[in-house]
């Protein structure tokens, strides 16, 4: 099972549990799973493809770098708010319940940035060459 789906799982059970009303009984279960999540995006190198179209305009690919970065920070501030609001002492489910749905709607904040790569390049009747961008964060 890859990186995403665990943490898109995790989400969900999270988010049922805040739904259903029983996450105060398993507060313990949900710490570890956030704390489980925390971990594995901080380990888990993010990638995306990008476009281009000659070898020597590769420019651009430092502007895609600092993205994917700025998308993973964004995920593990969004993830570190939604642990604050679960084991905090008045954490608010709604707002825990937002936080989730944003983190799931916009695929754990990569569509943002996958947007914009996909975007950048014109590559109407051009051959196009592929790269890889890796997170450093």
């Amino acid at each position: 099972m890859d990186y995403r789906s665990q943490i898109r799982q995790n989400l969900i059970y999270i988010q049922t549990s805040l739904q259903n009303g029983t996450h105060k009984e398993q507060k313990a279960i949900i710490h570890l799973m956030m704390e489980d999540t925390l971990q594995a995006v901080k380990d888990t190198e993010f990638t995306y493809q990008y476009n281009y179209v000659r070898e020597t305009d590769k420019s651009h690919q430092k502007v895609f770098i600092n993205l994917a970065n700025k998308s993973k920070t964004k995920l593990i501030a969004s993830l570190e708010d939604l642990r604050c609001e679960l084991t905090g002492r008045n954490g608010n489910s709604k707002q825990a319940l937002a936080l989730i749905k944003k983190m799931l709607e916009t695929n754990l904040c990569k569509n943002e940035v996958k947007n914009k790569v996909r975007n950048w390049t014109n590559t109407t009747n051009i051959t196009v060459k592929n790269g890889l961008i890796r997170t450093s964060v």
